[in-house]
C-alpha cells in the first residue's frame, strides 16, 4: 500500500508541475512508462497553445477520479496502483495523451473527451468535385438550449444533490448526441474549481426539431477523493463536439447552491 500511495503522490506532484509550466527533469527513480509521458508531453508542449485555468482544473480532476477508479476497482483481485498501470497497455497510452492535452489542446479539439453532436447525413457528393468550403462552426444556443436546476437552493451535509438537466434541439435539423449526458463539473464559487465531475454517459440520443431530452446528475456531496464538502458551488458543462469543432454549452441561467457546515 505505502508504494501505490508514493506513486500516486509523486503522479500528482508531476501533473502539478506541469500545469504550472515547469520543466520537468528527469528522475533516475522514475519509472519508464511515466518518464516517456513526460517527455512526451515536453516536446508537444514547445507547440506553445495553453488551455485555460479551468480546463486545466478540470482535466486534471478527471484524470486522477479515473485513476481512483481503476485502482478501487482492481483492489480485490490484491493488484496495486502500479501494477494497474503496468498492465493496461490501453491506459498508458491515454495518460500520456492526457499529459500532452495538459500542455496543448490538440487532443481537445479532436473530440477526445468530448461528446459529440452531429446532424443528419447530407446526400452523396456528385461526381464532379466542387470547390472545398471550410463549414462554420455554430455559435453557443443556435444548436440546441439548455436548462438546468436543483431540486432545493440550500442542503444539509450529507444531502443528495440533484440537478436537472433538459437539452433542447433549437436547429432546423434532428441532431443525434452521443455520450448523453454530458460532462458536468460541480465548481466550488470561491476558488472557482472543480469539486466534483460526472464523466459523460454512454446513451445517443436523436432528437428531432424542438424536442427535448432530460437527465437527473445526482451527487452525494463528496469530493473525487470521496471526502464530504461545504459551502457555495455553480454548475458547468464541458463543450460538445460539433462536425470536428467544439460546440459551447451554456446553460440558459445559472445554477448555484449551497451546502451548509
Amino acid at each position: 500500500m505505502g508504494r501505490e500511495k508514493e506513486v500516486e503522490k509523486k503522479f500528482t506532484e508531476y501533473l502539478d508541475r506541469i500545469l504550472a509550466g515547469e520543466e520537468i527533469k528527469a528522475d533516475p527513480a522514475m519509472d519508464e512508462e511515466l518518464r516517456a509521458a513526460l517527455d512526451f508531453a515536453r516536446k508537444v508542449s514547445s507547440l506553445g497553445a495553453v488551455p485555460s485555468a479551468q480546463y486545466q482544473a478540470r482535466l486534471k480532476a478527471r484524470l486522477l477520479q479515473k485513476l481512483e477508479e481503476q485502482e478501487a476497482r482492481q483492489k480485490e483481485a490484491r493488484g496495486s496502483f502500479w501494477e494497474i498501470f503496468r498492465s493496461h497497455p490501453v491506459w498508458q497510452g491515454a495518460v500520456a495523451l492526457l499529459l500532452v492535452v495538459i500542455a496543448v489542446t490538440i487532443i481537445w479539439r479532436a473530440g477526445f473527451f468530448q461528446p459529440s453532436i452531429t446532424a443528419p447525413a447530407h446526400a452523396p457528393a456528385a461526381t464532379t468535385a466542387a470547390p472545398t468550403t471550410t463549414a462554420a462552426v455554430p455559435s453557443a444556443g443556435t444548436l440546441v438550449s439548455i436548462d438546468a436546476k436543483t431540486d432545493k437552493s440550500v442542503y444539509q451535509p450529507g444531502e443528495a444533490v440533484k440537478i436537472e438537466l433538459s437539452m433542447k434541439n433549437v436547429s432546423q435539423k434532428p441532431l443525434t448526441i452521443e455520450d448523453f449526458p454530458p460532462i458536468m463539473s460541480l465548481m466550488q464559487a470561491d476558488t472557482k474549481q472543480p469539486v466534483y465531475t460526472f464523466p459523460a454517459g454512454k446513451e445517443t440520443r436523436v432528437l428531432a426539431s424542438n424536442a427535448v431530452v432530460t437527465f437527473t446528475y445526482t451527487w452525494n456531496e463528496t469530493d473525487f477523493n470521496g471526502r464530504p464538502v461545504n459551502g457555495s458551488y455553480y454548475v458547468e458543462l464541458e463543450d460538445l463536439e460539433y462536425q470536428g469543432h467544439p460546440y459551447q454549452l451554456i446553460l440558459n441561467k445559472p445554477v448555484k447552491f449551497e451546502i451548509l457546515r
